[in-house]
């Protein structure tokens, strides 16, 4: 079986503070190629980012406003090749039957779990702050700074880098701490930090971060289960924080990051 991995859309309804920033055509060509080459499509956390607004306890409403906003990519996310799973800024989707974690066995019995990865990170899993974190963000960006969550968080992730506490780290590190312990192979499968999709072995273990498409990046995880690939792959270019410079929406040649 071939699946793909993607998550960390952040989808929004205030255009000014909507951190997706592709345009909803472009990336459904994008989902058409994923269509045509894998069996499943998993969406690993933070597709909607109800949290980001100014509404203060309407999440729900949020979310709903959102789906109607992006009908044509919630229309897709819904079919059956697609499987979606609640990350933390759409943990509203929890409420309405969603599970936070999606696991199944290969054809060897290697076990693939996937989950968005804000459940082995301390310092960002508290709601009330990163809510507080996340209202605030876009409080400047409708002041007018265009990004500031993009470029806040590049501030969090080098600071926390220096004590050893960034985002990529930790999720790399926990899912070692986690699951090393296991002599059966298991492919673990995050997003969540929003750094640069990253394939790390450890023992029988692969861990695969499928990197975000959030600010016109496409970025994913590739897994053939039958051939046990594993890889993450890329059709943007970033800069240092994280903001797509370049982004080739119908190219069939992707860039293998590892």
């Amino acid at each position: 079986m071939k699946v793909a991995c993607i998550s960390d859309l952040h989808l929004a309804t205030d255009d000014f503070a909507d951190s997706f920033q592709h345009k909803e055509d472009s990336f459904l060509h994008f989902l058409d190629h994923l269509e045509g080459h894998y069996d499943q499509i998993v969406l690993n956390g933070d597709i909607y980012d109800p949290c980001k607004s100014l509404r203060f306890g309407q999440y729900e409403d949020q979310l709903y406003q959102i789906q109607e906003k992006y009908s044509k990519l919630t229309d897709r996310f819904i079919q059956a090749n697609y499987i979606q799973i609640a990350g933390n800024h759409d943990y509203t989707l929890e409420k309405l039957g969603y599970a936070d974690h999606y696991s199944f066995k290969g054809e060897d019995g290697t076990k693939y779990i996937f989950f968005h990865g804000h459940q082995l990170d301390g310092l960002r899993s508290g709601k009330p702050l990163f809510i507080f974190l996340t209202a605030f963000a876009n409080w400047l960006e409708k002041l007018g700074w265009k990004n500031a969550e993009a470029h806040l968080s590049w501030i969090g992730e080098r600071l926390g880098t220096l004590i050893h506490a960034d985002a990529g780290g930790i999720l790399s590190s926990k899912a070692e701490d986690v699951f090393s312990g296991d002599d059966n192979q298991r492919v673990i499968v995050m997003g969540h930090s929003h750094e640069p999709p990253v394939k790390v072995e450890f023992k029988n273990n692969v861990y695969l971060n499928s990197g975000a498409c959030v600010r016109k990046r496409i970025e994913y995880v590739h897994i053939d289960t039958l051939e046990r690939e594993y890889s993450t792959r890329s059709w943007s270019e970033t800069n240092r924080f994280g903001i797509a410079t370049k982004t080739n929406y119908t190219s069939l040649g992707e860039t293998k990051n590892a």
